[in-house]
């Protein structure tokens, strides 16, 4: 799978989880009291929010697939870009008092809601990412401490997408045929 469908991948399924996270936020905030005019009146100014929440997660690099694995360096990134967002859509709701509501309790809540299931959704994507169909195939020729070094990289990092099915030294190719062997 190209790079860039994954990271489309990527960002339309961290698009559902924001808008996923704002419906929970508000039918749990509301319950019974939850109706479209309510999902009306947070939409557009959430829908301003996330648009600037995704830019800094591209800005802070979550898009990058080198660093999309779900590790403690991602989690790092993801900390710090949900803290600035916070910010954001505090000084948002300060300053633009336009949309005629004050969503202190719903953001904090949608924050904590968002940040649960981009978690679980980041966690089922790199899952499904090192699926065997869906990683290209790599025959390297050489044999040399850089090729070891890109063969544990390669394997530390499935989310680029790539499976060493050999590698082979260059004195064992004597002609093209002897790679379709391989």
């Amino acid at each position: 799978m190209p790079k860039r469908i994954k990271r489309i991948t990527l960002l339309l399924g961290d698009f559902i989880v924001l808008y996923l996270s704002l419906w929970l936020t508000l039918f749990i905030r509301h319950g019974a009291d939850f109706t479209f005019t309510r999902w009306q009146q947070h939409f557009w100014p959430f829908s301003i929010i996330y648009l600037i929440w995704l830019i800094i997660f591209f800005i802070a690099g979550l898009y990058e697939l080198s660093i999309a694995r779900n590790n403690i360096a991602f989690y790092n990134i993801l900390s710090r870009g949900l803290a600035i967002n916070v910010g954001l859509a505090i000084a948002f709701f300060y300053f633009i008092p336009y949309f005629g509501i004050t969503p202190k309790t719903n953001l904090f809540l949608n924050l904590t809601i968002f940040a649960v299931l981009f978690s679980g959704w980041r966690n089922l994507y790199n899952y499904l990412i090192k699926s065997s169909t869906l990683l290209n195939n790599v025959l390297i020729i050489g044999q040399n401490k850089e090729i070891d070094q890109l063969n544990k990289i390669i394997k530390n990092n499935p989310q680029l997408g790539y499976r060493i099915l050999k590698i082979v030294s260059p004195q064992e190719i004597k002609t093209p045929f002897d790679l379709l062997e391989m």
